[in-house]
């Protein structure tokens, strides 16, 4: 059994036991030392369906992103064959070494593919609407006026909705819009709200920016990007907190017995359990990320269910299967293996 298995099984067994510190941050009490690294970054092990992913590389026609090919690649030639484990490093990008952690495996991967890969294995949990969320409370703190921004929290569905009638567009590109003003884009379209939106997120950043309280967000963002400086800011300052956020809600799973395999940024992924048992998780999370940072968020489980449309990204021959042939069939060769190791 190699070093990659060993501590797995070894988290299945024995999962990390932390404490939560005032400040939010996470105090390690007792954990692996193939886990713990330093300044925020750590290695986490996640199963793979090693059969899929290299079904989706060997007869997948096209491919939407090439580097996001390349790295399935890379991830491909690292899962172990046998176990479907894969070790990943989370580490900081070269311009911050604070907040968010990045690593090669279901968090680079697109949706579609983790969906396929991982749906067996683990929960997928997910902070609601987390950059408008973060973004209004961090307003509020330091006394920014943030009603746009507040109404956008509060009414968001019927504001989508709105905008998918007004300009006949999607739900996603709707969410797509509101996010790229938050992240220092153009406005897609025009409608009042969103310009008046946008007037305001660009009062906040400004205001966020004059705080000495965001210095080093401010040295990181003219040195990441210059072109796009208060955009790159807002998205250092929001993942700062998120982060904080999502140590502190990993440290909750972890302390009442569940094994977190994959950090994807405003989200985790947790072994799979009985799922009526998680949403009283979930709670015990959020209540216990209000009292260390300050901050209210709700907490959900994303489907990580292969969709209709998952499938059609496969070969012709695979095109007129329905999400239940595909997991009845999944199923029965699983049954197939398990027998066969039996026998």
């Amino acid at each position: 059994m190699s070093d990659v298995e060993e501590t797995f099984q070894e988290n299945s067994r024995h999962e990390t036991k932390r404490q939560i510190s005032r400040n939010g941050q996470i105090e390690d009490t007792v954990q692996s030392k193939k886990q713990k690294t330093s300044n925020g970054e750590f290695t986490l092990y996640e199963r793979w369906d090693k059969e899929m992913l290299t079904y989706i590389l060997d007869r997948i026609d096209s491919f939407e992103d090439e580097n996001k090919l390349a790295s399935l690649h890379r991830v491909n030639s690292k899962v172990n064959s046998s176990s479907g484990i894969l070790r990943v490093n989370y580490v900081h990008s070269k311009y911050a070494k604070f907040g968010r952690v990045y690593g090669e495996g279901f968090q680079s991967c697109l949706g579609w593919v983790r969906r396929l890969c991982a749906y067996q294995f683990y929960h997928d949990i997910d902070i609601i609407n987390c950059f408008p969320v973060i973004l209004e409370q961090v307003a509020q703190r330091f006394g920014i006026d943030c009603s746009h921004l507040t109404k956008y929290v509060e009414e968001r569905e019927e504001i989508l909705q709105q905008d998918l009638k007004d300009h006949g567009i999607n739900r996603e590109e709707a969410k797509k819009a509101y996010l790229q003003i938050m992240f220092g884009g153009q406005r897609m379209y025009n409608s009042p709200f969103l310009i008046q939106f946008q007037r305001e997120i660009k009062m906040i950043t400004k205001t966020l920016w004059k705080n000495k309280e965001f210095k080093l967000e401010r040295e990181c963002a003219v040195n990441k990007n210059k072109e796009n400086l208060k955009g790159s800011f807002l998205s250092l300052v929001i993942g700062r907190f998120e982060r904080q956020i999502i140590d502190v809600a990993m440290a909750s799973f972890r302390e009442n017995g569940w094994c977190i395999d994959s950090y994807v940024f405003d989200g985790f992924m947790v072994r799979k359990r009985d799922s009526c048992e998680i949403q009283s998780i979930m709670k015990l999370a959020e209540q216990q990320v209000l009292r260390s940072t300050g901050f209210t968020v709700k907490l959900c489980e994303k489907s990580l269910l292969p969709t209709e449309q998952d499938l059609l990204k496969l070969r012709p021959q695979f095109n007129n299967f329905t999400v239940r042939d595909y997991l009845m069939c999944h199923e029965m060769h699983s049954m197939r293996s398990k027998l066969l190791r039996m026998n």
